[in-house]
């Protein structure tokens, strides 16, 4: 009986996991008709995708091509009109060089005139100051020369005073005259300026 029992149980098991395996393959098959099924509506959505960008494409293309012509004939209108605005344009900024041309040829010859009368009114003044300078340098002179001959003259006296007083009698003591010159001293500079 235990072995019959075994044997009983084996063959249920045996047929459970035949059931199994037939439910799994069962499942199977639906998984792949269904992974099919969607693969082949992907496809198909796919295509009519792709046809439809295909055709939009090509409208778009058509219409593209309109557009270009469309803009070429407007830029080749805007450059016509635009030429004659440019001519224009060019026309003016030669003349505004020019004016520019001769305010810098104004401008240079003012600035030339003002810097050669600067050196002029320079070189005059200088001119002046030297001849101020020589003027003061010859008054100089001419006051040295009469202080030295006012010191000659003042020295003489000076000596002939001394000799006198040498060859008359006096009291006290007689004075004896230097037979030396005193030495002219060169004058000093508030004398020069006196």
């Amino acid at each position: 009986e235990r072995n019959e029992l075994i044997k009983q149980e084996k063959a249920l098991r045996m047929q459970q996991l035949e059931e199994l395996i037939s439910q799994q393959k069962q499942e199977n098959q639906r998984l792949k008709e269904e992974t099919l099924r969607n693969r082949i509506e992907t496809e198909n959505k796919v295509f009519a995708e792709k046809i439809a960008t295909a055709q939009q494409t090509k409208e778009e293309k058509v219409e593209i091509k309109t557009l270009l012509a469309e803009t070429k004939l407007l830029s080749r209108k805007e450059a016509l009109e635009q030429k004659e605005v440019i001519r224009k344009q060019q026309e003016e900024t030669r003349r505004k060089v020019e004016q520019l041309k001769i305010a810098r040829l104004h401008m240079a010859q003012d600035d030339y005139e003002r810097r050669l009368r600067e050196e002029m009114e320079a070189k005059t003044a200088k001119e002046k100051e030297i001849e101020q300078l020589a003027a003061l340098e010859m008054e100089l002179i001419d006051r040295l020369r009469t202080k030295q001959i006012e010191q000659q003259k003042a020295f003489q006296q000076l000596e002939a005073v001394l000799t006198l007083g040498s060859s008359s009698p006096g009291k006290g003591s007689p004075i004896k005259a230097s037979t030396a010159k005193p030495v002219l001293a060169e004058p000093e500079e508030e004398d020069v300026a006196r």
